[in-house]
């Protein structure tokens, strides 16, 4: 079985490209100045930093959705969905209505079905 390489250092190491795929989409969507703000927010609302924010992501959703509306905040969970799923070397599911939390979820249950059985 060929092993994804990118996920051979662990479940830690997935939070560290979620956390990639969210900065760079952000960074790519919103500005620099706008995504360091949507951080200030998210830990000062809901006291959740960077580095958690992987374990949290329904909260950047919603600190979007509070600064640019309910639309542009699922097509930004949308985009940092398939840059998430690019990375991983996923396939993306092809299901309506999913929240950028359940993409996680899914990006985690198809890279965990992907490691070997010891």
């Amino acid at each position: 079985m060929d092993m994804n390489p990118t996920l051979q250092s662990g479940p830690s190491n997935l939070d560290k490209i979620v956390f990639k795929c969210v900065d760079e989409t952000l960074g790519g969507m919103v500005g620099l100045v706008a995504k360091d703000t949507i951080y200030l927010r998210i830990l000062t609302k809901f006291f959740v930093t960077r580095d958690d924010l992987p374990s949290h992501i329904e909260y950047l959703l919603a600190v979007i959705e509070e600064g640019f509306g309910e639309k542009p905040a699922a097509l930004i969970g949308k985009a940092i969905a398939k840059r998430l799923f690019n990375e991983l070397h996923l396939k993306i599911p092809e299901k309506e209505n999913l929240s950028l939390k359940d993409y996680v979820n899914e990006a985690l249950t198809q890279t965990m079905s992907e490691l070997p059985i010891p």
